[in-house]
């Protein structure tokens, strides 16, 4: 059975684990549309998205599924989901930054939660 990244014990983790985090759940969370620019939802993409557990997440994890859901406008589509409306919750940025790629902080949401280090 594959073992989700997104349920793993991220407690020792360093910037390229959550780095490899972040490139796999923006893929996932993308591929939720048919096409690119495409606004109809990839039915399949959205069941996968209906089976994901967020108990067996940490907080930090959820705090960038988030952020990645947000930046990609994706709000309408996945919180809505009976599964992920608990991430509505998840307000507050996370105590230390996850990511090393200053690239990322032109995009609000990962500022908004201290996801990324650096400054802008």
């Amino acid at each position: 059975m594959f073992n989700y990244p997104y349920y793993e014990d991220t407690s020792k983790w360093n910037t390229d684990s959550w780095y490899s985090l972040y490139r796999y759940m923006s893929r996932m969370i993308m591929h939720c549309n048919d096409t690119k620019g495409s606004k109809v939802p990839n039915e399949n993409r959205i069941e996968e998205m209906k089976r994901i557990n967020l108990k067996k997440m940490s907080n930090d994890v959820k705090v960038l599924f988030i952020a990645i859901i947000k930046t990609q406008n994706m709000e309408g589509t996945l919180l809505s989901l009976e599964n992920l409306t608990e991430l509505n919750t998840c307000t507050e940025p996370l105590n230390k930054p996850i990511i090393d790629d200053p690239t990322l902080r032109i995009f609000p949401w990962y500022k908004e939660y201290n996801i990324v280090k650096g400054k802008t």
